[in-house]
């Protein structure tokens, strides 16, 4: 049993050579591995590539974290030192380095290097799921080689066998059969592999997806906090009231990325297995009130008919074991998501039952529904039914994983039905009721902890937990309900007709003195933030919120030769940005017209810089962006073409 016991140790330790000029980085690596629960990892240090080749072919590490800047070698040279000491030039190295530079990655990659890491962005799971994919692909590519070799040689056998012993039948049938059952195992071999390789194409490209979610959610709402806070800076003198709107923007815009980062961090405490729960009695029919009415104003805004049934049941005897904040955490999450994705005019009904030693609560409602191919994965974090640019609803994926989690945590079960995208949907949760009255001790189904009658402190919570989820971001209902400013209304998108008034022309000292300029963004916030810094440039701007309407500006424009410009955002709704200029691309076909375009997004990887590229603009801006910047690219992509003695377009 020792043996046993001491083997099962020993395999779950590896080996990592962690190869670094500067020992600060060393020690935040190794920080990192002792993160990992499952498994132990014992460093090697080097600070050259000198020291790293020497360290190698001593040790035989399981896995080298190569830096591409080392004071006598660089990465790529290292590298190769290591790949001809490799068996079959297969490499358990992950190669970090401080700059982005893709032909490097390539290089890496093509060099034998198993992954490819910013050190900037690094974080501790980043780097663990690295290394261990690195020594598992490397593991299994070697295990592949020997048994490719073993076959070969078996194989070399067969025929040799086959050759001498012609007359022997029975041995040669033997044979025959040993050879097909090896066939029979390369070929289930290659299955496996085949299977493992989409597998891990599938999480590559569910985890790709995921980032550039993340990244347009986390920096649409930080371009509005850094351009109205940049717009005020450069102010001389500042107008109490504008100031007071821009700032409330700013307030906004910051809580709803603290509620995005909650929701990160929420699930991120659910996956190490760090979330605690305090449990007691709760009545959840009062949580349910409370979160109809806090929700009400949402609904009627979208004149959704927000309704609530309660079993007489409920208000006799209809108290739950949980932990208050979270339950309504969850109800509210189910309630928003439901609100989120229902048209104008349509209906939620909530409804809360008895049902034997169980509480039911349903929210139903008249929304988009759910493909019957999604339904299965409603529930999985980080998965949205449409990730496209294009998508109507914005949000991370997380809401609907976080109440799951939480429901089960309560002892709860929960499902979704649906009869398909256009006819609603349906969220039914369960949970226990009270048990043991007579006593007052009552179980904490989340932790296994036992309350005496006692008040047990909160202190060692690991998490808050006052916050209340929206379907997607997790907004704290006092977030709803208090704010330091009151709301600045908006509308839904800056004034716009068939025939709209264009402002007169201002100064010419302006440097877009005279420009008219179409900007397109489903965000109000963005197109007034935008739109601000065009016409205090002097720019005559018009803005709109879809592509149908800037394509409908652009062919039938209010006066010939207008616009002059046109900066769009990608993520729009029903038809992104993409389409939008590939359509007013073919329409300048045979009319001798081109618009200088800019695409202005919150995409702002380099794949996606190639497709606004492609797709016919001229120039890619990520948000959050400078304001110098979009006046000066404007400027010259409409002095370049008006030089070129075309029209204005």
């Amino acid at each position: 049993m020792i043996n046993a016991i001491d083997a099962s140790i020993e395999e779950r330790q590896r080996t990592v050579l962690i190869v670094d000029d500067f020992p600060e980085d060393r020690r935040v690596y190794q920080r990192y591995f002792l993160k990992d629960e499952e498994r132990r990892y014992k460093t090697l240090e080097a600070g050259t590539g000198e020291e790293a080749i020497a360290i190698f072919r001593e040790s035989r590490p399981d896995c080298v974290l190569l830096d591409y800047r080392l004071p006598d070698l660089n990465g790529m040279e290292v590298l190769a030192a290591i790949a001809g000491d490799c068996d079959e030039a297969v490499c358990p190295v992950v190669m970090l380095t401080a700059e982005e530079d893709i032909a490097v990655a390539v290089e890496a990659l093509k060099s034998g290097a198993q992954d490819y890491l910013n050190k900037n962005t690094l974080t501790a799971i980043e780097l663990l799921h690295s290394v261990n994919r690195a020594i598992e692909r490397v593991a299994l590519r070697r295990e592949n080689a020997d048994q490719r070799r073993a076959l070969l040689e078996q194989n070399r056998k067969l025929e040799e066998a086959l050759a001498a012993s012609s007359r022997a039948e029975e041995i040669l049938r033997r044979d025959i059969a040993e050879r097909k059952r090896i066939e029979l195992e390369r070929d289930m071999l290659l299955q496996r592999e085949q299977h493992a390789r989409q597998l891990a194409e599938e999480a590559n490209r569910v985890k790709d997806e995921f980032l550039a979610v993340v990244t347009h959610e986390l920096r649409s709402p930080l371009n509005a906090m850094l351009g109205y806070a940049r717009i005020q800076c450069a102010k001389k003198r500042i107008d109490p009231e504008e100031a007071r709107r821009d700032f409330e923007t700013i307030r906004r815009n910051g809580e709803r990325q603290k509620a995005l980062i909650d929701d990160l961090l929420d699930t991120a405490r659910i996956i190490t297995g760090k979330l605690r729960i305090e449990v007691g009695p709760v009545d959840l029919a009062g949580v349910v009130k409370n979160a109809i009415e806090t929700a009400r104003p949402a609904a009627d805004s979208k004149l959704i008919q927000l309704g609530l049934k309660l079993d007489p049941l409920i208000m006799a005897d209809g108290q739950v074991i949980g932990d208050s904040e979270r339950l309504r955490q969850i109800v509210w999450n189910l309630l928003t998501n439901a609100i989120k994705f229902t048209p104008e005019g349509g209906q939620v009904e909530v409804r809360l039952e008895r049902l034997k030693s169980r509480v039911s609560l349903t929210v139903r409602d008249t929304g988009s529904g759910i493909a019957p191919e999604f339904l299965p994965h409603i529930f999985d974090r980080f998965t949205q039914q449409d990730t496209s640019p294009s998508r109507r609803y914005s949000g991370l994926g997380l809401g609907l994983a976080l109440v799951k989690q939480l429901v089960e945590m309560h002892g709860g079960e929960i499902k979704a039905t649906s009869a398909g995208e256009g006819h609603g949907a349906t969220f039914t949760l369960s949970l226990p009721v009270t048990a043991d009255r007579e006593t007052g001790r009552r179980g904490d189904r989340g932790t296994g902890r036992q309350r005496d009658g006692e008040t047990e402190g909160r202190g060692d919570r690991e998490m808050e937990t006052g916050r209340q989820g929206d379907g997607e971001t997790g907004r704290r209902r006092d977030e709803f309900l208090l704010s330091p400013c009151p709301p600045v209304p908006l509308s839904p998108r800056l004034p716009v007709s068939p025939s709209p008034c264009l402002p007169v022309s201002p100064s010419p000292s302006l440097p877009l003195s005279g420009v008219g300029v179409l900007i397109v963004d489903d965000e109000e916030e963005a197109r007034r933030l935008v739109a601000k810094v065009l016409e205090e440039s002097g720019a005559n701007v018009v803005a709109v919120s879809s592509a149908v309407e800037a394509f409908a500006m652009i062919t039938e424009p209010p006066r010939p030769d207008w616009p002059d410009a046109l900066v769009c955002d990608i993520a729009l709704p029903e038809e992104d940005g993409y389409s939008l200029m590939r359509r007013i691309r073919d329409w300048e076909l045979g009319r001798g017209v081109h618009l200088p375009s800019v695409a202005l997004t919150a995409l702002n990887r380099a794949e996606d810089r190639l497709n606004a590229l492609g797709a016919g603009y001229k120039m890619h801006i990520a948000k959050p962006f400078e304001a110098e910047e979009l006046i000066t690219v404007v400027k010259n992509l409409v002095t370049a073409w008006r030089e070129t003695g075309g029209s204005s377009k």
